[in-house]
């Protein structure tokens, strides 16, 4: 049983190292964002300039060009 678990161990990680190699980076930005605040209720999804405020942080992170998604 030991040699077997060892002999799978090996093989895992020489395909490992194989597979990394083969795939592509991707990135994705994960923005945290409440509901609202004491003073300003619902204040993401409040219009600026014809734009809920999570948008600008949403249109700027995608303009920043450093994430996929």
């Amino acid at each position: 049983m030991v040699a077997i678990c060892q002999k799978m161990k090996r093989r895992r990680r020489s395909n490992y190292g194989h597979h990394r190699e083969n795939r592509k980076l991707h990135i994705a930005a994960l923005i945290l964002a409440r509901g609202g605040s004491k003073g300003i209720p619902l204040k993401n999804i409040k219009m600026l300039a014809g734009v809920p405020l999570i948008g600008w942080v949403i249109r700027a992170a995608l303009d920043s060009g450093v994430f996929d998604r």
